[in-house]
C-alpha cells in the first residue's frame, strides 16, 4: 500500500519550515480512502508528515502521539485528528504494551460531492488552539470508534457495495468531528471569529481559483488588520501561505494517480497566476533539490 518515498521529502519539509531531516511519507492509496488496522511496538522513529488527512482512533493500550510542538498522551477510545503536512508520529508508552489503532486516511477530494462537504474539513484545518485529542468519555469519539470498527469491518469482507460503505461512514466520521469542533471552539476562553471560519471554508471550496483578499475579507465580514490576525491564529498560516498548501496538497495528490503535468497546474490555479509547472514534478520529482537556501525563489515556498 505504501510505495517508495519520493523526491518530495525535502520540498514537503521545507513546506513546513521545519529541518529537512523530517521525513515525508509518500503514501500510496490504492483508493481514496483507507480503513485500516495498525500496531505500534516499542521503537523509536523520526517523525514524518504527508499530505493525506488522517484520524487516529485508539483501540488498545496507551500511546504517545508525537508531534513537532510535543507529545501527547492517548488512552484507549481517544480519537487524534492529524493536520496535512504535520509532523507526527505514533509511539507506546510501555514497552511491554504494543497500541492499536485504527488509520482513517483520506484525500481532501473525497468531500466534493458531499453536500456542504468542503465545510466538513474546517477542523484540519482551523484547530490552532485547540486540542486534536478528543477524549473516549465524548459522545463525539465513542460514536466515531464504532464507526471506524465498521469501516475496518468492511475493509476485511470487502462484499458489494464495501466502498461505498466506506464513504458513508467517513461523512458520519467527518459531521462528528464537525459537532466537536463547533462544541470546542463555544467553550473555549477565547473567542474564535466565526468569519474567519467561514474564510477557511470557502477557501477549501474555492482554491482552484484566484481569490482576492477582497473575497475573504466579503466572507468573513470581518475588516482587513483584524481579519489577518485572528486567521493567523485560528490556522497558524497567514491566507496566502494556507492557499498555497491546499493547491500543493492537491497538486501532489493528482501527480500521484499519473494526472499529466499541465492539467495539474490548471487545476492546482498555477498557470493562470504565471507560475511554472515544472515546478511540480512527476512522483520522484514534485521537490527541486536546490539547497534549502534557495527556496524563497520557488512560487511553492510557503
Amino acid at each position: 500500500m505504501y510505495g517508495e518515498e519520493a523526491g518530495v521529502n525535502r520540498l514537503l519539509a521545507l513546506v513546513k519550515g521545519e529541518d529537512v531531516m523530517t521525513r515525508y511519507q509518500d503514501i500510496q492509496m490504492e483508493q481514496e480512502l483507507i480503513f485500516e488496522d495498525k500496531l505500534a511496538t516499542f521503537t523509536e522513529h523520526d517523525v514524518h508528515l504527508h499530505d493525506a488527512l488522517e484520524i487516529s482512533v485508539l483501540i488498545e493500550n496507551e500511546a504517545i502521539y508525537r508531534l513537532s510542538k510535543g507529545d501527547l498522551v492517548g488512552a484507549p477510545g481517544d480519537v487524534f485528528l492529524f493536520r496535512p503536512f504535520e509532523s507526527h508520529w505514533t509511539l507506546v508508552r510501555e514497552q511491554d504494551r504494543p497500541a492499536r489503532w485504527i488509520m482513517i486516511l483520506f484525500m481532501p477530494g473525497f468531500v466534493r460531492h458531499v453536500p456542504d462537504g468542503f465545510k466538513l474539513l474546517a477542523p484540519f484545518y482551523a484547530m490552532d488552539g485547540i486540542s486534536p485529542l478528543l477524549p473516549a468519555s465524548s459522545p463525539y469519539a465513542q460514536r466515531i470508534r464504532a464507526l471506524a470498527r465498521q469501516g475496518v469491518e468492511e475493509t476485511r469482507c470487502r462484499e458489494t457495495g464495501w466502498k461505498a460503505r466506506h464513504h458513508a461512514i467517513l461523512i458520519e466520521v467527518l459531521v462528528a468531528i464537525n459537532r466537536w469542533y463547533r462544541d470546542a471552539i463555544a467553550n473555549q476562553q477565547r473567542e474564535t471569529e466565526p468569519g474567519v471560519i467561514r474564510a477557511v471554508e470557502y477557501m477549501l471550496q474555492h482554491y482552484g481559483q484566484d481569490i482576492a483578499s477582497g473575497e475573504l475579507l466579503e466572507v468573513s465580514g470581518m475588516r482587513k488588520t483584524w481579519f489577518y490576525r485572528k486567521f493567523h491564529e485560528v490556522t497558524a498560516l497567514s491566507p496566502h501561505d494556507f492557499i498555497t498548501r491546499l493547491r500543493l496538497q492537491h497538486a501532489s495528490y493528482l501527480l500521484r494517480i499519473r494526472v499529466p503535468i499541465v492539467p495539474v497546474a490548471e487545476d492546482g490555479g498555477a498557470i493562470h497566476r504565471g507560475e511554472r509547472p515544472q515546478h511540480l514534478h512527476a512522483r520522484d520529482g514534485i521537490a527541486s533539490e536546490k539547497p534549502r537556501r534557495q527556496r524563497q525563489d520557488s512560487p511553492w515556498h510557503l
